[in-house]
């Protein structure tokens, strides 16, 4: 396969991620049919490791700043309008997600699915969907530190 890529949106991307849980043998047709765009691709100019390292620490930055605004705002909005939070739902929500973190950790794969190019189509799906499992992590365990306690 080529060290190409094809440009997936937002939804398309949540949309192969549902794909791969429910319906595998509809998302390998979906990955055939993505590794034969990626082939009549023109090959990408070569981007040195140190750029893709410098890259993923900023985008890896700005989704730990989305995050946690995002759980914020959501803790603060809730807070402001549905009221304080009790001692055991901070709990709870601090638990719900440590959990997810962790299921984020177990469920990434690595060598398993690895391609010499790394641009699989289920490669980014597992990328994408650990990445969200992060962001929804990290975003309720902030809410747990700013909604109203009771």
């Amino acid at each position: 396969m080529a060290n190409n890529k094809t440009k997936i949106g937002f939804f398309e991307a949540l949309r192969l991620c549902v794909l791969v849980i429910v319906d595998p043998n509809a998302f390998l047709e979906e990955q055939a049919r993505d590794n034969e765009r990626c082939e009549s691709l023109p090959r990408p100019p070569q981007i040195p490791s140190a750029f893709l390292v410098r890259n993923a620490f900023w985008s890896s930055l700005g989704l730990v700043v989305a995050s946690t605004v995002a759980g914020f705002a959501i803790g603060q909005g809730y807070s402001r309008w549905i009221g304080a939070v009790s001692a055991a739902g901070i709990r709870s929500s601090q638990i719900v997600g440590a959990m997810i973190l962790l299921w984020g950790t177990l469920f990434v794969r690595g060598w398993d699915i690895q391609t010499w190019a790394g641009t699989n189509l289920a490669e980014r799906v597992n990328q994408w969907i650990f990445k969200g499992l992060y962001c929804i992590g990290t975003a309720i365990i902030v809410f747990s530190f700013t909604v109203k306690p009771a």
